[in-house]
Parts: structure tokens; C-alpha cells; sequence
């Protein structure tokens, strides 16, 4: 087996590691972590192993304050910030859901009709459906025509005259569509049938290494079996208090460990297996299935894996008078941090969570009046809920960011700096130009030892 070094990056949302043979690179492997807090590294470190978390913390560069800029810190929001290094005000994606003026309705983020889904069976199976943007999706297609800026793995597709290969693998589809980009292949998840599938967008027919993987129905034989803690109870910070009264029973799926699958034809029974490490774990060995099948790293060139506008006429009222009042209205509702509108997003120099609204303000795909909770209140459609993201507060906005390999001297860096920054820095070790739309810029303490600007461990 061919031996790789490792340049590695985490944050959260995220991970991101490069591969390195001498001073070429061969794979750059972002690894994402959906709602992974930025103090979370360090109070659960005393349970992790010598790798993983361990190695990254101990050989990396790590960056104690990195903070998203803007305001609705959902997956694709996220993600694709980390993908273009622009925020939503440039890249488009501005929500999980937003409002499509010219159809008058909520749609879901990456839906294409132009680009349905690829059957992985002969035999139709449908599971029950839990993820509320998903639910606003009005067909099966899935592909990033809607996502405005290129991404880093555009950026290098381009440099690479077509060359490098580009992958994005998720639980989620908006996670892998999002990374993979305009130019790579995109596969996720399905709770459908546990398979992992994809859109014609990115292919007319599945490769047949996918199709063995998927006859394989790994997520299938974990029927009857159920997700169990590792360790002892005491080991963990709250395992002695395992049932709370915001935890959410997944109808069957229980509040206490262990939690049932149940039987592999159960509804939620392929969400239930992508919600414990079991789902994890099947990423990860589809990604491997990927990387040999694909030969990915393999060459010299580099690869990446990784509101009623006739009404308000009607009554003679303008829509910004309108939208002003319902934001001073809508402010005194318990629980609303602020009611911002379109209008006065673009005012002035905002600060807080103003600034951050500002941030995520697109004039063609936000709405009349951005709304933002209290700190530690959530705005879901029921209740109760045990953790969620979204909000511009420091306990969402603060994510852990960490590079390691050959050439980087470990150390803890405490000043402020942003995942718009992941994709220039990436650029910059590949002495790219950095994507079109970027608005970080690249860690120094990253990139100056690659460039041999410094002394080099």
C-alpha cells in the first residue's frame, strides 16, 4: 500500500486533511462535522484514542477562536461557505429552506427537477421522511446550479486542465453537494434504503463499484441490533443523566441507550442508522470503496474528497412600510433576539448579531425581515428538541479549526479567524489562485512554513 503524508485541517462544521507524497500534494480530504462545537475537542478529549482528535490536537496548528461571520449557521450555509470561502451574501445559500420569489413558495436548497435522482434498485423504497427542509422539496432532484460562486474544488479542476478528480460523500445531500462543487461527483445517504445514491447531474449511470457497494446492504444487517455506548456511563460528562426531558424519542428510537434500530423495514429505520456511529462508520467505508475504486491520490495530480406582494398593494401600503412594522412587532415576541428587515440589513456598519445578518443577506434569495432567537432558545416547528444549529451566537458561530502534517509546526493560535479562510488557505498550499468569489484569506501560520518562509519542523 502506497504511503501518504498528512497535512490535516478539523473544524466544524469540519474537517479538512491533505494527503502529500514529497511536495506534491495528492488528495486534499475535507472532512466535515456537522454541529461540532468549538469547545468540544477539549472537554471530551480525555475519551479519545492516540489518533484521530488526538493526533490533530497534539500535531497541528490549532486555532482556539475561529467563528462563521454570518447569521443562520445551517449545513449548507456552512458548508458552503467552507467550500467558496464566501459568505451566503455572495455564494447564494442562504438557508436550509428560503423563499423563492418567482414561484411565491419555500423550496429546498440544492432541489433540481432537471436533475433526478438515480434509481440504486430495480424496486422503489420509501422510509418516512424527518429533516424539515426536506420535506419542503417538491421532486427527487438534487445538483449545485444553485450554489453562485465556485469552490475551491472548482478552482482546482480548473488548474488542473479537467485532471483532478473531485468527490463529495455526506449523510446529507446538501453536505455533498455543496463540497463537491460544479465540477465534482456528489453521493449521499439515503434513509430511503441506506444505499448511497446521486443525481444526473453529476452522472448518467452509477459506476459499478457503487452498484456493488450498494448490493452489499451493509445498513440492512444492522436489523434488530442497536446503537450502545462504548464505554461506561460514568465515563461520559452526562452519562448519568440519560434521559432528559428535551431529548426527542424518534418514535421507537427511545431517550435512554441503548437505542433499537429496529427491523431494517421499519420507516425510520435507515434515518435511526444514520443518526448512531453505525452511520459514520458506512461513510467511511463507502469513502474507502471510492478511493480505491477511483484510484483517488494515486497520481501527480492533485485530488479532491472529499412574503403576498398583490395584498399589500391592495391596501395601498408599501412592502418596506409593511416589512418595518411586522420586524417591530414581531421583536416583542419572547424568545426573538431581533427582527431585522431587507432594508436595514444594508444600512451602516452593523455590529453583533446585526453584522452577522448582513452577512448572510442575499437581495435576490432572503426575505423581507430576517428573525433571530435569544441565545439558547431554538425556533423549530415542535418541540421539545435536545440540540440544534442555526442561530448567530457564539455557542454556533465558534467551530474548531486545526491543520496538521508534514511542514506545519503545531502550536494553539487564539486569534479571531473565520472557515471563509479554509479555502484560500487550501489555494495557497496548491499555489492556486484563490476561488473567484473567496473572501478569507490564507492562515499564515499554515502556509508559511510550506513555503519555506520559515523554520520547518
Amino acid at each position: 500500500m502506497k504511503q501518504w503524508k498528512a497535512l490535516a485541517i478539523i473544524f466544524s462544521l469540519g474537517a479538512t486533511q491533505v494527503l502529500a507524497a514529497s511536495d506534491a500534494p495528492r488528495l486534499v480530504l475535507q472532512i466535515t462535522i456537522d454541529g461540532l462545537r468549538g469547545d468540544l475537542l477539549d472537554r471530551y478529549a480525555n475519551n479519545f484514542g492516540k489518533g484521530g482528535f488526538n493526533y490533530l490536537s497534539q500535531k497541528g496548528v490549532v486555532y482556539t477562536n475561529a467563528h462563521y461571520l454570518h447569521a443562520n449557521t445551517e449545513t449548507i450555509v456552512g458548508h458552503t461557505t467552507l467550500a467558496t470561502g464566501a459568505t451566503p451574501a455572495v455564494h447564494g445559500m442562504v438557508g436550509n429552506v428560503w423563499y423563492h420569489a418567482d414561484s411565491g413558495e419555500l423550496g429546498y436548497n440544492i432541489e433540481d427537477a432537471e436533475a433526478p435522482l438515480i434509481p440504486t434498485r430495480e424496486e422503489s423504497i420509501e422510509g418516512a421522511q424527518v429533516d424539515p427542509a426536506q420535506k419542503r422539496a417538491r421532486s427527487s432532484g438534487r445538483s449545485p446550479r444553485g450554489i453562485l460562486a465556485p469552490t475551491f474544488s472548482d478552482t482546482l479542476k480548473i488548474a488542473t486542465a479537467g485532471k483532478a478528480k473531485i468527490f463529495g460523500i455526506s449523510g446529507k445531500d446538501r453536505s455533498a453537494v455543496a463540497m463537491a462543487g460544479q465540477t465534482g461527483a456528489a453521493y449521499w445517504y439515503s434513509t430511503d434504503s441506506g444505499d448511497f445514491q446521486s443525481s444526473t447531474y453529476y452522472m448518467e449511470k452509477y459506476p459499478a463499484w457503487v452498484n456493488s457497494w450498494n448490493s452489499q446492504r451493509q445498513a440492512e444487517k444492522l436489523g434488530g441490533k442497536q446503537w450502545q455506548l462504548l464505554l461506561d456511563p460514568g465515563r461520559y460528562q452526562p452519562g448519568r443523566r440519560d434521559d432528559r426531558p428535551y431529548e426527542v424519542d424518534l418514535k421507537g428510537y427511545g431517550r435512554t441507550f441503548p437505542h433499537p434500530f429496529g427491523p431494517a423495514n421499519h420507516p425510520l429505520f435507515f434515518t435511526r442508522v444514520l443518526l448512531s456511529p453505525e452511520g459514520d462508520r458506512l461513510l467511511l467505508d463507502f469513502a474507502k470503496a471510492l478511493i480505491e475504486a477511483e484510484q483517488v491520490g494515486q497520481d501527480e495530480v492533485t485530488d479532491y474528497l472529499y412574503l403576498d406582494e398583490d395584498v399589500i398593494a391592495s391596501k395601498g401600503l408599501g412592502r418596506p412600510a409593511v416589512a418595518a412594522a411586522l420586524a417591530t412587532e414581531l421583536a416583542k415576541t419572547p424568545g426573538i433576539g431581533g427582527a431585522i428587515t431587507a432594508a436595514d440589513t444594508m444600512r451602516g456598519n452593523p455590529t453583533g448579531a446585526a453584522a452577522a445578518v448582513k452577512y448572510n443577506h442575499h437581495p435576490q434569495r432572503s426575505g423581507d425581515i430576517y428573525i433571530y432567537q435569544q441565545p439558547y432558545w431554538f425556533m423549530f416547528d415542535r418541540g421539545p428538541i435536545a440540540a440544534m444549529h442555526g442561530s448567530p451566537w457564539s455557542y454556533d458561530s465558534h467551530v474548531p479549526l486545526i491543520f496538521a502534517g508534514p511542514g506545519i509546526a503545531p502550536g494553539r493560535v487564539d486569534r479571531l479567524v473565520h472557515p471563509i479562510d479554509v479555502a484560500p488557505t487550501l489555494s495557497a498550499l496548491l499555489q492556486l489562485s484563490p476561488p473567484a468569489a473567496a473572501q478569507g484569506s490564507a492562515l499564515t501560520e499554515v502556509i508559511s512554513c510550506w513555503r519555506r518562509t520559515t523554520t520547518c519542523p
